[in-house]
């Protein structure tokens, strides 16, 4: 792609492309976008940018028939997430009020000379951002359109003349690597706004970069992504010590032997662990692939365009997620965790003890369950890697729409997202952790009891404090990753197939989608 402006002709059939391949995007976690980058202790390689785009819905069943002559085949029909999929608290929707709607987007209408910002996430706390924005600038108007913005409905706004100025919470490299989006590095310099050494983190600014330059203002939801949160009630009832959490995969099952409660007939009556909640289901849309990270690997090679997921670490996390369902049993537990319908399932409820979650775990569980007391710690890693600290660095940001009239407004809104008006906002009342560091510093916990406001500040020091900070593969199939992995752990859990054939059917699929028709270059 060229970096220089595009026409309007050319950005339409870019654009055209991303609609024809029926691109949508999830709308709750955002799009990973930069392979594993070192920290300066860290001893993970760092990548080069690369194109990032979701893969598309009818790839995902285009794929399948073409995988159905190979010795493969059978990964292709692999069924999609598991229950606790439906856990993840990225979206803030059960914790504050949200206004979706199924608005079309040529019917969206903002009066000239105001800002059109789809700010992805569509509670009224968005119109409170806002609002406070025009306070502070009254010569600016904005009209925040709340509704989740998933890449067709963007793609239609823009080719309509009705798209925003801002967005985020989207396929963010869909729109990056077509050129829908503009770079922000000569703004960065007029506003003298460091990439690596200012008040938000280096990390942060590199989930949005590409190809030498910056995409996206980090914005809302960006501590460390990943932490191990257990309820220290229910593992001190076990016996356990709380002071001295599960480092390892090994011990984790330990603790989840010993937390796991089973009736008389053989039904879960609580949950030690499952290792495929929350935001460690995660692969696109702001969050990285955790399991390669958690075995200290790279899926995939952006600068040869190929997947190294067929090896020993893939068979062994699939392994390793297979035993915690041998002794809880797939199907049981999926009848025990679909009762629990608030945001983070059981284990916010108190009934399941131990699950990986996002930064926004502490706040929001203390809204569901404020009798209960958690703790977090880092993600668990195999033995051999026993003492290793990781975090990833991805989450969210605010981008400029290329052909807005507005970008020095809208460039404004977006650094004012970042900053401490707004982050008091979305942290008062969803629980989000802002970018900045000065204001993760002042933040005010003092509504909170001890347990919440050790979550929080271990998921905002983590970036500073982890051996390993890693960003997303660069992948660009990786939502077509995100329900084939999940599908084949599912097989696996239930000894359809074994771990060794799940690595091996995951590298056809994932190459074949890759490379076919329905691929994300095509």
């Amino acid at each position: 792609m060229a970096d220089g402006p595009l026409s309007r002709r050319d950005l339409l059939g870019r654009l055209a492309a991303i609609a024809g391949a029926g691109l949508v995007a999830a709308g709750c976690g955002a799009a990973s976008v930069q392979s594993p980058s070192a920290s300066a202790s860290s001893s993970v390689a760092a990548s080069s940018p690369a194109v990032v785009a979701s893969s598309t819905t009818a790839a995902l069943s285009s794929t399948t028939a073409a995988a159905s002559t190979s010795p493969a085949a059978t990964a292709a029909s692999a069924t999609t997430t598991s229950a606790t999929a439906t856990a993840s608290a990225s979206s803030a929707t059960a914790v504050a009020s949200a206004t979706t709607s199924s608005v079309a987007p040529e019917s969206i209408k903002v009066a000239p000379g105001t800002l059109n910002w789809w700010p992805g996430w569509p509670g009224t706390y968005m119109r409170d951002v806002a609002n406070a924005f025009m306070k502070e600038n009254p010569t600016i108007k904005v009209e925040p359109v709340l509704f989740y913005p998933d890449n067709t409905k963007l793609v239609a706004a823009i080719v309509a003349g009705t798209g925003p100025d801002v967005v985020s919470d989207i396929g963010y490299y869909n729109f990056i690597e077509r050129g829908a989006v503009l770079p922000i590095d000569d703004m960065l310099k007029t506003e003298k706004i460091s990439t690596t050494d200012g008040d938000i983190r280096a990390a942060n600014w590199n989930a949005f970069h590409w190809k030498g330059k910056y995409y996206g203002v980090p914005a809302v939801d960006t501590a460390g992504r990943g932490a191990l949160g257990y309820n220290v009630d229910l593992v001190q009832a076990a016996g356990l010590d709380p002071d001295q959490p599960p480092q390892t995969w090994d011990d984790v099952y330990l603790w989840h032997q010993k937390l796991t409660k089973k009736d008389s007939a053989g039904n879960l009556t609580q949950l030690g662990m499952d290792p495929l909640f929350s935001r460690a289901n995660a692969t696109s849309d702001g969050d990285t692939w955790l399991w390669p990270e958690m075995w200290g690997f790279h899926y995939f090679d952006v600068n040869t365009m190929k997947y190294d997921i067929d090896r020993s670490e893939t068979m062994d996390f699939y392994a390793t997620i297979q035993k915690f369902y041998d002794l809880s049993d797939p199907d049981k537990q999926a009848a025990f965790q679909k009762v629990y319908t608030k945001s983070y399932g059981a284990f916010g409820i108190g009934k399941q003890a131990m699950g990986i979650t996002y930064p926004s775990g502490p706040g929001v569980i203390h809204t569901i369950n404020p009798n209960g007391k958690y703790k977090w710690t880092w993600p668990p890693v195999p033995t051999s890697r026993k003492g290793i600290k990781i975090q990833s660095a991805a989450g969210h940001a605010q981008l400029l729409v290329k052909g807005s009239k507005l970008t020095d407004a809208g460039f404004k809104l977006a650094l004012f997202v970042a900053g401490k008006t707004a982050s008091d906002i979305l942290f008062d009342q969803v629980g989000w952790v802002g970018p900045s560091k000065s204001w993760q510093k002042s933040m005010d916990l003092s509504k909170f009891p001890a347990d919440v406001q050790q979550g929080i500040q271990f998921f905002s020091t983590s970036l500073d404090d982890a051996k390993e900070i890693w960003t997303a593969e660069m992948d660009p199939e990786d939502e077509f990753l995100g329900s084939k992995w999940r599908g084949l752990a599912s097989q696996v859990n239930k000894h359809s197939i074994d771990p060794k054939t799940a690595a091996q059917q995951l590298q056809f699929m994932m190459t074949t989608q890759l490379n076919s028709e329905n691929g994300a270059f095509k």
